[in-house]
């Protein structure tokens, strides 16, 4: 789920193959019983980064650009601060079904993006059959921003990757480092020292539970087939 986790996190990684420094990210998604959702993403990286891509400006019109081209993306925002060396891209959007993260996944939208911002997004593995459905995302920092596992230790202690999903239900499976809720928010967190030397990779599979709405949809026939069973019950015992 791109969880997912939503698929506009990409954005950010065009700015990453001149990463020689600190990097520091927090992926959320919240996903309800009928599939709808949101996410907040939060990135922080080296300014000097978005050299490569047009500076600020630059970045702040290959996000605007990509959302635009995403109607999966519901009231979406994306802001850009800078503050000496250090910036941060923050980017909120609304999703009608979880469904249409998996096709926008899919679309060639992302093969236009820049190969970093492919890597970022990483090897994306989702699948929904009847009520179950699975997750399955690999990223691997070294292709993201070649050079990295070379960075001294030093200057990436105290750095993380975050993902957080919020599910409707308890996951069957999952590969988090912890739960919250009781089970049904899985969060992610790795070291930056520790993703740029192997692939960091998030898991889950869920039973989703019935909307709330769907099992009222079926007392509805079967009520009304219980009716016109009374109804020729009673049209047989009146004619007897």
């Amino acid at each position: 789920m791109r969880v997912v986790r939503g698929a506009v996190v990409v954005i950010l990684l065009a700015i990453l193959p001149g990463l020689t420094g600190c990097l520091d990210s927090r992926e959320e998604i919240w996903i309800e019983r009928s599939g709808a959702g949101r996410a907040e993403l939060l990135y922080q990286f080296p300014a000097s980064a978005m050299l490569l891509h047009g500076g600020a400006d630059g970045l702040r019109e290959m996000c605007a650009e990509f959302l635009a081209e995403s109607p999966e993306l519901e009231n979406s925002s994306c802001g850009l601060t800078v503050s000496g060396n250090q910036a941060s891209l923050r980017i909120s959007f609304d999703f009608g079904s979880a469904k249409d993260l998996i096709e926008l996944a899919d679309r060639a939208a992302i093969d236009d993006l820049p190969g970093a911002a492919r890597e970022w997004l990483g090897e994306l593995a989702a699948s929904i059959k009847g009520r179950e459905v699975g997750f399955r995302r690999v990223i691997e920092l070294s292709k993201v921003a070649p050079g990295i596992a070379l960075v001294p230790k030093s200057k990436l202690t105290g750095h993380k990757l975050e993902t957080v999903v919020h599910l409707p239900v308890v996951a069957d499976f999952h590969n988090a480092d912890h739960l919250e809720q009781g089970g049904a928010v899985l969060c992610w967190s790795v070291p930056v020292s520790v993703a740029a030397k192997r692939a960091v990779v998030q898991e889950f599979r869920a039973t989703w539970p019935l909307p709330p709405w769907l099992p009222a949809l079926t007392v509805v026939p079967v009520l009304i087939l219980g009716a016109l069973v009374l109804r020729r019950g009673f049209r047989r015992s009146g004619g007897a």
